[in-house]
């Protein structure tokens, strides 16, 4: 809703009715934001940035935490495979690829046991 400020006093229109309210500080402005109830429009307050940034910020930052916090947890098992295999031929815990092979091999003919 726009209201008309005129020495500290916003007036607006609502359903045919005008209402009032005082607005130190703004100065004369032909155009001012009014936030209104339409239950109770005689209840407004001037329309300011600053309140509905905060707001904003209250809900946007738990919410971008939350995602992050998904990312992290859903690319985590990722992370640490590629570092598992990256790591493996250094440390041994890599199975000969001679054996790997011949049990292949010895499976596939339906020798299980290697013999």
């Amino acid at each position: 809703m726009t209201g008309t400020e005129i020495g500290g006093i916003v007036s607006y229109r609502w359903d045919g009715q005008t209402y009032s309210l005082d607005a130190q500080g703004y100065g004369s402005q032909k155009a001012i934001g009014v936030d209104l109830d339409p239950a109770d429009p005689s209840n407004a307050v001037i329309d300011n940035l600053a309140p509905r940034l905060v707001e904003g910020g209250l809900m946007a930052v738990p919410v971008a935490a939350g995602v992050a916090l998904l990312v992290v947890g859903l690319t985590r098992r990722r992370r640490w495979e590629r570092r598992q295999l990256r790591t493996a031929p250094e440390t041994g815990r890599v199975l000969d690829q001679e054996f790997v092979s011949r049990h292949l091999r010895d499976l596939r003919q339906g020798n299980p046991n290697g013999d």
